[in-house]
């Protein structure tokens, strides 16, 4: 369920076993968040990046990040969590602009998404092969402090201000930078609104 689909429809058409993939991919995430694996093993992490990248169903993007931050916690993952997470920043090039579409459409998806984030932050605590991208994370945080959702800016302003002012005073945190990613999230909750 989890591995790559080969898709042999054309792109965009929704098909009935597309739609049972969908809510299948969503169960056995939600029933691996739920068996807490106390060893979390490494060959799940390719299958966990790709539903961020492929997966049509918001909140099996949110089981799949959530999952992701036990790497991202774990000493032995880290650093290739650290680098591969690394695409899905608000300012990540514009291949990524389904991801972060779905991502605009679930706000857990994106609180732990922040929350993931915050964790590659800090320099101190981090693995020396983690510690490559502190300020990028640090600094992608930024992006998020203007989130239509108090719950995800709050997290995001609370993970920044965890460093104190002189971290906050060096570091280039520009909103303007991640406008299209903001304008997406207010988009996707307007339609929801009306629809």
């Amino acid at each position: 369920i989890l591995e790559p689909q080969h898709a042999s429809n054309k792109k965009g058409k929704v098909t009935k076993d597309n739609n049972n993939r969908q809510i299948l991919q969503y169960a056995a995430l939600l029933a691996l968040r739920q068996l807490n694996v106390p060893d979390i093993p490494k060959n799940w992490f390719p299958f966990l990046t790709n539903v961020l990248e492929t997966s049509e169903f918001p909140i099996a993007i949110r089981h799949a990040i959530s999952l992701l931050q036990r790497y991202a916690k774990d000493s032995r993952f880290s650093g290739m969590a650290s680098s591969e997470l690394r695409k899905f920043m608000p300012n990540a090039p514009p291949a990524q602009a389904a991801t972060k579409t779905l991502l605009s459409e679930d706000m857990m998806a994106r609180l732990y998404l922040v929350q993931t984030f915050a964790i590659f932050t800090d320099f101190d605590k981090l693995p020396e092969d983690a510690r490559t991208h502190c300020d990028e994370y640090y600094e992608a945080l930024g992006h998020f402090v203007a989130d239509i959702n108090v719950r995800v800016s709050f997290e995001a302003m609370n993970s920044i201000s965890l460093f104190g002012w002189k971290k906050l005073s060096v570091a280039t945190i520009t909103v303007r930078e991640g406008i299209d990613y903001l304008i997406s999230i207010e988009e996707t909750s307007i339609l929801k609104r009306i629809l």
